[in-house]
């Protein structure tokens, strides 16, 4: 899992260890009905922080797996190995290493059908998260997932996999997805560094059928 934060913007991505090798498949569309329901099994979300006296709260503005089932807020603690987080509404304890020195560069912004897009960039690597925001307050994925399967809804697939939440490393002036919500983007470009800093930077995404188009987000 991986978890990149900067000044108060956020994207948190944590893909199963165990989930089968779809690396095969040229687009979601080609995997059959386990492969897809396992994906539902992966986390992402992307929003803000706020830290008062050593608690932090996670806002998410967008989660891949839809609505999430209680506050997440974790008490943060310094040590040698490094950043202890525990629940404070849930009993869980994490261990989080530092993977990248320097600051974390944020972008929260939309594109013409009112999708986030919540972009952090560090000097080596990248996450980011889109996503519907409306999706974060709808059905839980996994429910809505087994209803499009069972009715063979190929409009409702398309429509819940219109998101994506990745990580990856920048190659030159390439960020180059490392690990994804969508497998059958892993190897592949992003968007190019240096659209960082315009005001409306271009990335490119794949649909569920495996058609890709570049947006541009504002």
């Amino acid at each position: 899992m991986l978890w990149r934060q900067g000044a108060r913007d956020f994207v948190d991505l944590r893909i199963p260890a165990d989930l089968p090798d779809m690396g095969g498949a040229a687009s979601l569309a080609e995997l059959d009905a386990a492969a897809l329901s396992a994906l539902a099994r992966c986390e992402g979300f992307a929003g803000t922080t706020e830290v008062e006296d050593g608690v932090c709260v996670w806002t998410r503005e967008i989660n891949f797996r839809g609505p999430q089932t209680g506050p997440d807020v974790g008490a943060l603690e310094m040590a040698a190995e490094g950043l202890i987080e525990t629940g404070v509404h849930a009993d869980y304890s994490e261990l989080w290493t530092l993977a990248e020195a320097g600051p974390v560069e944020t972008r929260t912004l939309r594109d013409a059908a009112g999708r986030l897009l919540v972009l952090a960039a560090g000097p080596e690597g990248f996450s980011l998260g889109r996503a519907d925001p409306a999706a974060a307050s709808g059905t839980a994925l996994a429910d809505a997932l087994a209803a499009a399967l069972a009715a063979n809804d190929r409009p409702a697939l398309r429509a819940l996999f219109a998101q994506e939440f990745c990580c990856g490393a920048f190659d030159g002036d390439v960020a180059r997805i490392d690990a994804s919500t969508d497998p059958t983007r892993i190897g592949v470009a992003a968007f190019l560094r240096g659209d960082l800093g315009r005001a409306a930077p271009r990335l490119v995404e794949k649909g569920f059928d495996g058609a890709e188009r570049a947006t541009l987000w504002f």
